[in-house]
């Protein structure tokens, strides 16, 4: 990451060129824009590291971690209610057969 001295460094150098006549100030402020968009960069990703290692150690779970799940669940949800229906219709058709043959009459002995 850019530290305060680079910023420093990096003004006083632009300085002594646009002084000694080596640069415009065009040029020296496209380099300082330049300079602080790398920076700005650099400061971003830090930052958004820190924030991952952070969440990661609290234990909160990330928003696809959690829609992932949403899914799964969902998908058990259909599989339970699929078997459960396929329990019922063999139950109900195992108690029409059952009926069925209930009102046979048992031979005499």
């Amino acid at each position: 990451m850019a530290n305060p001295n680079d910023l420093f460094n990096a003004v006083r150098n632009y300085a002594n060129a646009l002084n000694n006549g080596e640069k415009t100030p065009a040029q020296m402020m496209e380099e300082v824009n330049k300079w602080f968009k790398e920076s700005s960069q650099e400061i971003k990703e830090r930052i958004e590291n820190e924030v991952i290692k952070s969440v990661e150690k609290m234990g909160f779970a990330k928003k696809s971690e959690v829609e992932k799940l949403k899914l799964e669940v969902n998908q058990l949800k259909s599989q339970l209610k699929s078997n459960s229906s396929a329990k019922k219709a063999a139950k109900s058709g195992l108690q029409t057969r059952t009926r069925k043959s209930g009102n046979k009459q048992k031979p005499k002995r």
